[in-house]
């Protein structure tokens, strides 16, 4: 049993502290957790699960967040070629638009959602 850990970066203590709460409960459940390390939601669900249960992390590009993630969840470092393309698929026209960072973290939800490997991803 996998989750999505995401959210907004910016979010009130209260919401935080219950994403935590629900990450350890759902990692002491036998849930892993799969985020992409951002700060807000994903800092509190990793917070929460970690000690607790599996942990996924994938990050948009090395060193993301530097110190804050400990090295030993990092599932991957820098999204693979196929989540590009699925991320390219879901946005759709203004894709080309976007810079290379914004490319990254747009792929990088997709194998948080996906896990590291394309096999349900590009059905």
């Amino acid at each position: 049993m996998v989750y999505a850990g995401v959210g907004p970066r910016r979010t009130p203590l209260r919401v935080l502290r219950y994403m935590e709460t629900r990450a350890r409960r759902l990692a002491e459940r036998g849930w892993r957790l799969r985020t992409g390390g951002a700060e807000g939601v994903d800092a509190a669900f990793l917070h929460g699960a970690l000690g607790y249960g599996e942990v996924e992390v994938y990050l948009p590009w090395p060193g993301f967040r530097g110190a804050a993630i400990p090295p030993d969840v990092v599932r991957l470092a820098r999204p693979e070629p196929w989540a590009y393309e699925l991320a390219a698929r879901a946005y759709g026209p203004a894709w080309h638009a976007l810079g290379a960072g914004v490319k990254a973290l747009h792929a990088r939800n997709a194998h948080i959602l996906a896990g590291p490997g394309p096999e349900l991803a590009l059905v």
